[in-house]
């Protein structure tokens, strides 16, 4: 299962689920049950997916085409929870 990193994680902290994860590998961290090197690549893949998102809805802000492939949401199989950018070239 994939995620949309920005949107809120549906609780009554009113995280992201960015944050949400980040927590918890700091928790897995923390108790010593990941080794610093995997807190280090898990904590850098949340980021870097995190703003590949953060990205994405920058551009389509500017520009809502109407798409039916994404709902202007910028993401193929928004409802899935995939992170695959939407080009907005092909039909649906």
């Amino acid at each position: 299962m994939r995620f949309l990193y920005l949107e809120l994680a549906n609780d009554w902290s009113d995280q992201t689920v960015e944050e949400r994860m980040r927590l918890c590998a700091e928790a897995l961290y923390a108790h010593k049950l990941i080794k610093p090197r995997y807190f280090t690549q898990i904590t850098a893949r949340i980021s870097q997916r995190a703003h590949r998102q953060r990205d994405v809805r920058a551009r389509n802000r500017t520009r809502l085409l109407g798409c039916k492939r994404c709902d202007d949401t910028g993401y193929l199989d928004h409802a899935g929870f995939a992170q695959d950018p939407c080009d907005h070239k092909v039909g649906p």
